[in-house]
């Protein structure tokens, strides 16, 4: 990225502002907006087949936010379809490369069990929470592994992904989950 794009970049200080209930993230970080050349470079990530952004948009993430103190690393899944077809999870490549700058293990811990349409294709907060709903599956409770979670995906809108992902994460014992992504647009 340029000198020129980089400073077209919004980046945001703070964590983000849930507006979901029931509420299950302990917090969500994003790095910046989803706009301009950040929205450009996510797009060719996920679509155009750029799976080596997934080192810069690691250490873009190491140096841009303040990361949540957490136990493991994990990646919101995609289905096992659209991972077939894409040839790739852009969150898990990003969070892969993430987990040894973090010095925190990477480890799957959800499956996606229902190929839902895209939610970024949803405007409607009840359309996304409904999409989602029973989507994700554990792979691997909290007592054999870690009670503190920090889950990663490229981008947010309303949070209602990462929100489902810690709804089961907590109710198979992690007492706290954390999102990250690169982007949040709205």
């Amino acid at each position: 990225m340029c000198d020129s794009c980089y400073d077209a970049i919004n980046f945001y200080a703070l964590p983000l502002t849930i507006k979901l209930s029931p509420h299950y993230l302990d917090s969500l970080t994003a790095a910046a907006e989803f706009n301009g050349p950040l929205s450009k470079l996510i797009y060719e990530f996920k679509y155009k087949n750029a799976r080596g952004m997934s080192h810069w948009a690691a250490d873009f993430l190491r140096y841009t936010t303040v990361m949540p103190v957490c136990n493991v690393i994990t990646a919101v899944p995609l289905h096992p379809h659209r991972q077939r077809d894409r040839g790739f999870n852009q969150a898990e490549e990003i969070a892969t490369h993430l987990s040894p700058l973090m010095n925190i293990p990477y480890q799957p811990l959800l499956l996606r069990t229902q190929n839902t349409v895209s939610q970024a294709s949803l405007s409607d907060k009840f359309e996304r929470l409904d999409n989602l709903s029973s989507s994700f599956e554990i792979l691997v409770p909290a007592a054999e592994f870690s009670d503190s979670v920090l889950i990663i995906d490229d981008v947010t809108t309303t949070g209602t992904t990462l929100n489902e992902c810690a709804k089961v994460l907590k109710a198979h014992g992690y007492l706290q989950v954390h999102g990250l992504v690169l982007a949040h647009g709205k």
